[in-house]
């Protein structure tokens, strides 16, 4: 199993029952039985091929009394307070706001989420600001020199709001102290800065406006580099 479902499989809180939407094979669902984190997995794929993927893989693995494989969109498939854990992984934050927006009361029945966007986690966190959904873990893990952020959230009522680059980067992960974590930064340095020089040979009317803005960030992620983002 790769080290980005093994992280998502460790901070899945033990014993919980847990529904991993999109499964694609499987295997995070196998692992989570295989090592006693779950004793109870509902999965849900809505695609063909990664639904027959995922019988194949938990027949053969011999676990079907404690897997239960479903076929259907998101959480359509799930009854209200089914399970304590939703797994959504590999999909854009886009996608896993639709997922969740579908039936916003039905979401909220669970105890927990782990979601692991593939793309535009800022849209992700900017609905669970919006809905005051709590983010109480976030890990960065490399695979293959791309970088994936994994999100672990309690649905509450208590709006907030993030800034831009907690948005990007993510709120705890720029509160983080590890190696991974700058070099995750020096990519978002490096693409501000890119856009900041572009800025200077446009000819857009609030390009002043947005110099500013670009220089301000990349400061901001200098300091915070240099261990002064306290």
């Amino acid at each position: 199993m790769t080290d980005r479902l093994k992280t998502i499989a460790n901070m899945i809180t033990v014993g919980s029952s847990v529904a991993d939407i999109g499964a694609d094979h499987g295997f995070l669902s196998i692992n989570l039985i295989e090592n006693g984190i779950s004793s109870k997995v509902i999965i849900g794929e809505v695609n063909e091929g990664p639904y027959q993927k995922s019988l194949y893989n938990v027949q053969n693995s011999k676990l079907a009394n404690k897997i239960d494989i479903r076929k259907g969109d998101g959480l359509q498939i799930l009854k209200p307070l089914e399970v304590e854990t939703v797994v959504i992984a590999g999909m854009g934050g886009d996608t896993i706001v639709e997922i969740l927006n579908y039936d916003i009361e039905k979401s909220k029945s669970y105890n927990e989420f782990i979601f692991q966007p593939m793309t535009k986690a800022n849209v992700l966190r900017q609905f669970l600001a919006y809905k005051g959904w709590i983010i109480i873990d976030e890990k960065i893990i490399r695979e293959t020199d791309v970088f994936y952020t994994i999100i672990k959230v309690k649905p509450e009522n208590i709006p907030y709001t993030l800034n831009d680059l907690e948005l990007q980067i993510g709120p705890l992960i720029l509160k983080a102290d590890t190696q991974l974590k700058k070099e995750y930064i020096e990519l978002f340095k490096i693409k501000y800065k890119k856009v900041y020089d572009n800025l200077h040979n446009s000819n857009r009317q609030d390009r002043e406006l947005l110099i500013n803005e670009y220089r301000q960030k990349f400061l901001i992620l200098e300091a915070i580099l240099n261990g002064s983002n306290d």
